[in-house]
Formats: structure tokens, C-alpha cells, sequence
């Protein structure tokens, strides 16, 4: 049994694995809220028509930025420290206490853990155009475990039940590795009919290209454990999971790949902005080199009393060659606004819309606002908060140092909470900028 209990609590731990998305650190001190007030270099994930705005510079330069982040549907940092750390419960047993408390944490609907990796590497933009050079490392392991199995986990089996539980693709998601280069350009339009109710409208595009240097895809995976009365002293369980792998043998590509930006921004008046972009549409890269479809699977039966004999267990781990395959990467439609109150004072407002569910995006939609506010020309303060899409509720802060052509940023949010101690995730971004 202690097969099973360790399989399945190792899972808990994937639920606090690393995860870096396309924030950045100004906009996660505004919770995501920045389309409208993305500018430069910046702008070309969030909007490549606002390249066309006025920046009070010609050229910028975006160093390497750091941005982290963990976060799942259950537990709390609090949580994770208490249950799932060798400091948390000092190596002890789980007391009955903690794990109905464990158990009451987790959803009806079961145990949800995602994780992404990412880094943004580099990037430039001068007068309209901008060129980015991001180095790319994403992954999504979506886990969805019933409460049954967690409770088996923690509680062991019942001696006087027999039952069946069978958990269909437990197991999801992807991975790859790749260079993704960005060329953007924003354009300002001159239509005079508009002009009495806009001031200024562009129009902006990046062109993306892939260089897959490794990817992955789970098809298929299946979890099963089994009790009868004819077998009271042991349990039959089953494990298989299958995927397809494309893994580099030399210094050079094994997939290629495209998609595109598309963006719409708009000055009212003088104090208002709005923006309108779709994000990686019909982007995907194709996997060609070096595929081959792997398979993991492990069986047999599990002493429900002693140590179970390792000759019941069965490990078969196969590989061969496979057809190439492809990885689907998430487009989304942004919508925002903003509007500067005061000559130190911006607020934002935003809509997200996903329009697909690949690599933890989701067809939910999020809003939200925020605030950016100067109280010395050179210390900038951002706050902000979302609700909707993935995480519910999402909470932002940050802060800066502008010091004529230097820029450092920095910034933090959480999720369903207003304290990181307390909050289902946590993010963190640090970022520095050059511009003259």
C-alpha cells in the first residue's frame, strides 16, 4: 500500500513546481491589467499597435527578466509548509486530524495542479518597430485526482469494502523547449473621418517563429485500483501513461513553428486610451525529428498487511518510432482601457478573453483593474486586482526605479488572497530596462 500512498502523494508536490508566464514585472504589479498602457518594447506581448505611441524615447533595450510562480486549486502556502515539508510535520505520520483537514481542502470536483515554465530573454524597439528573442521552456501538467484517491492515499483502504476506482487520463498535458523570435511593428493610421472622435489610431502586428529544440504530449493516461472479496489481504492496481516525445540528438531544430499578433489602439481626447490585440493566433509548432511515442506502465497486486514482494510488481517502460505531431499554443483576444485622472495617476481597466484551452489557458474570462500612480517622478507604485479565468480572484503589487535611461522593475501577486502566506499561489517578476 505504501506504493500507492507515495505515488499519489508525489503528485501533491507537482502542484507547487515552478511557473513563469508572459507577465512581466510592471505588468503583474497591475494584476495583468496593462494592454492599454503597454508601451515600447513591452508592449509587443500585450499590444503591437501601441509601438506606434509616443514613448518619450527612440530606443529601448529589455534585459533578460525573472518572473516566477506557483499555484493550484487546494492548498495554500501555509498548507504546503504545514502538510507536505519536512519542517511542516517534522517527518511525523499524519495524525487523523490532519488528514481530514488535508481532505477538506481539496474541491469536490478533485485535485487540480498546473505548472509552466517560461523566461523572457531579450528584446529591443526602435521608433515603431520591436524585435524580442525569448528563450521558451513551457510546460503544463494538468493532475486531476478524485477525493477517493487522495483519501486512499492518506487513510489506506477499507478491510471491509470492496471497491473499484478507476481514474480516466488523470494525466495531462505537455511540454517543449524553444527560441521564439518576435518582429513587430505598429502602424499610425490617418483616416480624417475619424478624427473628431479619435485623436490617434494604430494598428500593429508581430510575426512570430519557432525553434523547437524539444517537446512532449501525453495522450493517453489511465490509473486503476481494485478490491474483491475472493483477494481480502491485497489490492490489484494498474498504471499506464502514454506520450508522444520529440528530444533533440544534435545542436540543430527539431520543429519549427509560426503564429502572429494582431493589435488596435486608440487615443480619446487626451486622458483616454484603448486597446484591442489577439494573441498567438494559429501559432503551433510542429515536432519532425527524433519523435518517438513512449509508454510507462506498472501493475500488479499490493499487500494490504506487510511489506508487498517486489516480483508482484511490473514495470515495462517501451519507446519506438513515431509520426511527427504537433503542439497547439494558446491564443487569446485582450481588451482594455485606461484613462489618466491625474498628471501622476492611470487607471486601467481589462478584459481577457482565452480562446482556447491549451497550455493552461482557459475559455473563462477575466476582468480587472488597476492603478498606477508616481508619487516622485522616478518611484512608481501599481496595484491591481482581477477576477475570472484561471486563478478566481488575483491580486497585484508593485514598485520601481526610473532613473533617466535606467529602469528596474519589480513586482508580486497572489491568488485568492491578499497575503502570500495565505494565497493558492504566488507570483514574483524583476525586470530591468535601458532606454535613450
Amino acid at each position: 500500500m505504501q506504493i500507492i500512498q507515495k505515488s499519489i502523494l508525489l503528485i501533491l508536490g507537482v502542484i507547487f513546481s515552478l511557473n513563469a508566464q508572459s507577465f512581466d514585472a510592471v505588468s503583474l504589479g497591475l494584476a495583468d491589467n496593462y494592454s492599454a498602457i503597454s508601451r515600447g518594447v513591452q508592449a509587443m506581448p500585450w499590444n503591437p499597435a501601441n509601438l506606434a505611441l509616443k514613448r518619450g524615447n527612440t530606443f529601448e533595450l529589455n534585459f533578460v527578466s525573472f518572473n516566477v510562480g506557483l499555484y493550484n486549486n487546494s492548498f495554500s502556502l501555509a498548507d504546503y509548509n504545514r502538510y507536505f515539508t519536512q519542517e511542516g510535520h517534522k517527518g511525523q505520520p499524519y495524525s487523523e486530524s490532519d488528514k481530514q483537514a488535508i481532505l477538506d481542502m481539496i474541491p469536490d470536483e478533485g485535485l487540480k495542479a498546473t505548472t509552466n515554465l517560461g523566461m523572457n530573454a531579450f528584446g529591443f524597439a526602435y521608433n515603431n518597430f520591436g524585435l524580442s528573442v525569448q528563450v521558451i521552456q513551457q510546460g503544463q501538467m494538468f493532475s486531476e485526482f478524485s477525493k477517493e484517491f487522495v483519501d486512499l492515499a492518506l487513510n489506506g483502504p477499507n478491510f471491509t469494502l470492496d471497491y473499484s476506482l478507476h481514474e480516466n487520463n488523470p494525466v495531462k498535458g505537455g511540454s517543449f523547449a524553444a527560441m521564439k523570435i518576435s518582429a513587430g511593428y505598429g502602424y499610425p493610421l490617418e483616416l480624417k473621418f475619424l478624427k473628431k472622435y479619435v485623436s490617434v489610431l494604430a494598428v500593429g502586428v508581430n510575426v512570430n517563429y519557432y525553434l523547437g529544440g524539444a517537446g512532449a504530449k501525453v495522450i493517453n493516461s489511465e490509473l486503476k485500483i481494485d478490491r474483491f472479496g475472493a483477494k481480502h489481504d491485497s489490492v490489484a492496481f494498474s498504471a499506464r501513461m502514454e506520450a508522444l516525445v520529440s528530444t533533440p540528438e544534435s545542436a540543430g531544430p527539431t520543429g519549427q513553428g509560426f503564429g502572429i499578433d494582431l493589435g488596435l489602439t486608440a487615443q480619446y481626447e487626451e486622458k483616454w486610451f484603448f486597446s484591442l490585440s489577439f494573441s498567438n493566433l494559429f501559432a503551433s509548432i510542429r515536432w519532425t525529428d527524433h519523435i518517438e511515442r513512449v509508454v510507462l506502465e506498472q501493475s500488479g497486486n499490493l499487500k494490504l498487511l506487510g511489506e508487498t514482494n517486489e516480483d508482484d510488481i511490473v514495470e515495462i517502460d517501451t519507446s519506438y518510432a513515431a509520426d511527427p505531431f504537433e503542439t497547439k499554443l494558446p491564443s487569446v483576444m485582450r481588451a482594455g482601457a485606461s484613462y489618466q485622472l491625474l498628471n501622476n495617476l492611470t487607471l486601467v481597466a481589462e478584459w481577457r478573453q482565452g480562446l482556447d484551452n491549451y497550455f493552461a489557458n482557459t475559455t473563462t474570462p477575466r476582468v480587472g483593474v488597476g492603478a498606477e500612480y508616481y508619487p516622485l517622478s522616478w518611484l512608481p507604485l501599481r496595484s491591481g486586482f482581477a477576477v475570472g479565468g484561471n486563478h478566481g480572484f488575483q491580486f497585484g503589487l508593485g514598485t520601481g526605479l526610473h532613473f533617466g535611461f535606467f529602469q528596474m522593475d519589480m513586482s508580486y501577486a497572489v491568488i485568492n488572497s491578499l497575503w502570500p502566506g495565505s494565497s493558492e499561489g504566488v507570483f514574483a517578476a524583476l525586470g530591468i530596462k535601458l532606454q535613450f
